[in-house]
């Protein structure tokens, strides 16, 4: 389900776009843009959405079927990878519904816009899935290629740190940004991510921080 996070990443992020362009402009239906006001591409977005949250969920039921007796190092892995694609979809859907609804404000105005309206909880998941796979891939490749040292040297210990490496991954690299490049106004409004220091700040976070985020790398626009 990793192309699903990315394709609804990709959607979210031109939604923001197109969002921020048109805020100054009073009426509602404007602000949230030209494109999420298509019923058939709202309908394809939530839908694409729930159906990546069920594969997600079919996958957790699976290894709960399968018992913690059945679970190895590698199932722990793919396990945590698809928590984080269904809290990168989770939170795909929410912003996007969010969007929809034009309501980003109220008791949680701090957590809508710095955490939600920003993407930073989706980039935590979606970041962090991709290093979970990376992470997975270099133990696999440890055990299978050269299983004496792994036997020699493994402790259980790195199994740990290997599944939490990826949250903390995704939260250093997309907090950060997020939140000191999002200001909120005396009227409510939310300007997410387009506060940045300067232009070389706002390319070295796309293209240094998140190298392995093509999409990204291909849509970094500046803000203005």
């Amino acid at each position: 389900m990793q192309s699903t996070v990315d394709w609804m990443n990709e959607m979210s992020t031109k939604f923001q776009t197109e969002s921020n362009s048109t805020e100054d402009v009073v009426t509602p239906a404007m602000q949230r843009g030209p494109g999420i006001t298509k019923m058939p591409f709202q309908v394809a977005v939530l839908a694409v959405g729930v159906l990546g949250i069920l594969a997600n969920l079919l996958v957790l039921f699976g290894f709960w079927l399968a018992g913690r007796s059945k679970m190895n190092v590698s199932s722990a892995y793919i396990a945590n990878h698809t928590i984080l694609e269904l809290f990168a979809v989770a939170n795909v859907v929410t912003n996007f519904s969010l969007m929809l609804s034009g309501k980003h404000f109220g008791p949680t105005v701090m957590m809508n816009c710095f955490l939600i309206r920003t993407g930073a909880l989706i980039g935590v998941g979606n970041y962090g899935g991709r290093a979970c796979i990376l992470i997975h891939t270099l133990d696999r490749y440890w055990k299978i290629v050269h299983p004496i040292h792994h036997r020699k040297y493994y402790r259980r210990w790195m199994s740990y740190f290997g599944m939490i490496l990826p949250w903390l991954l995704g939260i250093v690299v997309e907090l950060p940004p997020a939140v000191a490049t999002t200001r909120i106004f005396p009227n409510g409004m939310c300007r997410e991510r387009a506060f940045w220091a300067s232009e070389t700040a706002h390319r070295v976070c796309c293209y240094c921080l998140k190298p392995i985020n093509i999409l990204l790398i291909l849509n970094c626009p500046f803000p203005h």
